[in-house]
């Protein structure tokens, strides 16, 4: 009998008593990782793909049918749903793939938009349509997505600029709006558009002496 017994395993063959059947084998791990290697490298061009597509209806949402080119609609009472559908889709593309500048920018040129009109709106004490965001909601939105975009993009200087004037004319904060303007122009101190853009900031804010300088140091590069 003890000839042919057979020797059964013990359950527990560690010194720390876990069973061998728990123990993975490396030949699992080794499947384990590349599955989840092969669904991220699926995942990540599917996401991208999505977040093209939502970008690419940004642009035909607001498209103007009845022009042939492609003309974005006036802001109107009748057409705020459709800017505010185009929001939604911009930001869509955002929540996929936030790292990407052109989206952040996407998202605070509609809000800024989308702000501005409100404004006028509550000035002439109309009501908006419902669902549109406030002034305050949507200034609020493009000056998330505009420090978004800088810091994915610091030399951005069409940030720096946008930025600058919802400081200046929303957030009614004349030394942010300073700060930004340069920024704009130390992320490019040699073209002359941003230089250009940067003094028209400052001569609407009233500060004359620093958009003569501007155009002082235009003048050095752009005669």
């Amino acid at each position: 009998r003890e000839k042919h017994a057979v020797e059964m395993p013990h359950p527990f063959d560690s010194a720390q008593g876990v069973p061998s059947s728990l123990i993975p084998h490396p030949s699992s791990l080794i499947l384990c990782t590349g599955i989840l290697l092969l669904i991220a490298l699926i995942y990540l061009p599917v996401t991208g793909l999505m977040a093209d597509r939502r970008y690419a209806s940004v642009a035909s949402i607001l498209d103007d049918r009845k022009t042939e080119e492609m003309d974005v609609v006036p802001l109107l009472p009748e057409t705020a749903p459709r800017y505010l559908a185009d929001l939604q889709a911009a930001e869509g593309a955002h929540s996929l793939e936030p790292s990407r500048p052109v989206y952040s920018w996407a998202v605070a040129y509609i809000a800024t938009r989308m702000g501005g009109w409100a404004e006028a709106m509550e000035l002439m004490k109309a009501p908006l349509p419902a669902g549109i965001p406030t002034r305050d909601l949507s200034f609020g939105i493009a000056e998330k997505q505009l420090k978004e975009m800088i810091a994915a993009e610091p030399t951005s200087p069409d940030a720096h600029l946008a930025l600058a004037d919802l400081y200046e004319n929303w957030r009614r904060d004349p030394a942010a709006a300073i700060e930004s303007l340069m920024r704009a122009v130390y992320a490019f101190p040699g073209s002359g558009a941003v230089r250009l853009a940067v003094a028209r900031q400052h001569l609407a804010a009233g500060r004359t002496g620093d958009a003569l300088e501007q155009l002082r140091l235009l003048s050095k590069t752009d005669d």
